[in-house]
């Protein structure tokens, strides 16, 4: 039966987050980022991860995100699929804005997140995963 997709957000935890611990034998990146179970991405004792709040785009900012290429697909799926942010250290806002194609992240937020010393690792796993989120998936629901 076809019906209609999910429209849940999902919580992501960064791979580069310094707060994940790496020495636990319950983490399992690829179990994590297929599930998103944070069981499989533990946070060291004392410790809070960044998370990312990820929503599924609209039909019209996918083909528009489709429809480039590099870095300028992945700021966009970033823009558009990124709805909000928790634990980011410091004085760090998120800061949106209202285009022709629905509200996005704005300039200076995109900026201040590509600006850390891991910016570019941290747009291209989330622009991967934003875009991946959004495509069809045979594995769904398998582990």
């Amino acid at each position: 039966m076809i019906g209609k997709r999910s429209i849940d957000r999902v919580k992501y935890i960064f791979s580069g987050d310094p707060a994940i611990d790496r020495d636990s034998p319950a983490l399992d990146w690829k179990k994590y980022t297929l599930t998103g179970d944070p069981k499989h991405a533990p946070v060291k004792e004392g410790c809070t991860a960044t998370v990312f709040d990820l929503k599924r785009l609209s039909l019209v900012q996918f083909n528009h995100i489709m429809s480039l290429e590099g870095a300028r697909q992945t700021r966009e799926a970033i823009a558009y699929g990124v709805a909000g942010i928790s634990n980011w250290g410091g004085t760090f806002t998120v800061g949106t804005k209202q285009s022709d194609l629905g509200l996005r992240l704005d300039d200076r937020t995109l900026e201040d997140m590509f600006a850390i010393p891991e910016g570019i690792e941290l747009f291209g796993e989330l622009g991967l995963r934003i875009i991946t989120l959004n495509k069809l998936d045979p594995t769904s629901g398998q582990e």
